[in-house]
């Protein structure tokens, strides 16, 4: 897996002339220290005596979105991979000149930062929920997560659109519009919690 380079050794990687892992990955690989960086402030906070004064559904609760972020970790990592072969796979198939082939390669070019951009706003919700129990040591760090998902999410609709301007598909066409309402959604939100826009 491209996560299991050290960082020095992922950026020699990206900076060469070779074309993946690109942007894609980098996405991949931001969500996933977006998720982090939330995990450490939520398990920091629940470790504060404060935490004692919730009720047990609220700690339960707590601790479910703890194990969903984990879940969504994972598939961050699995997602950083699959960029990188899906767009080695379009490069490949490109050269064969088959139209058919080149366009189901485009679609699967698609899905990736399609299905990124689910996990961002996925991440995105549980954020939402974690920020009233953050203790405000750390809130900077819950803050910088949310920070790092609009930057992910807007290199998902750049990713998105610019294989979609390859296809002809209305369905895809379709789920690239909701997409980018439900990113439109979040901007609100995130702006409104960090209030600087």
């Amino acid at each position: 897996m491209i996560i299991d380079n050290t960082i020095k050794e992922f950026i020699s990687i990206l900076k060469s002339d070779k074309p993946a892992p690109g942007g894609g990955s980098v996405a991949a690989v931001v969500t996933s220290m977006a998720i982090s960086l939330t995990l450490m402030a939520t398990r920091i906070s629940i470790k504060r005596k404060s935490f004692n004064n919730y009720d047990d559904n609220i700690k339960n609760n707590i601790n479910q979105k703890i194990d969903k972020l984990e879940e969504l970790l994972n598939i961050s990592y699995n997602l950083a991979d699959k960029d990188i072969a899906t767009f080695s796979n379009y490069m490949n198939i490109s050269k064969t000149k088959d139209s058919n082939k080149i366009e189901e390669a485009t679609k699967k070019c698609f899905a990736v930062p399609y299905e990124l951009s689910n996990l961002c706003l996925g991440c995105a919700k549980e954020i939402f929920y974690l920020k009233p129990y953050i203790v405000d040591s750390i809130i900077s760090d819950l803050n910088m997560s949310l920070v790092l998902l609009s930057s992910c999410l807007e290199s998902c609709l750049i990713n998105m659109k610019i294989n979609l301007k390859y296809l002809n598909d209305s369905e895809i066409t379709r789920k690239y519009l909701i997409q980018e309402e439900q990113i439109k959604e979040f901007e609100k939100e995130k702006n409104n919690i960090l209030k600087y826009k």
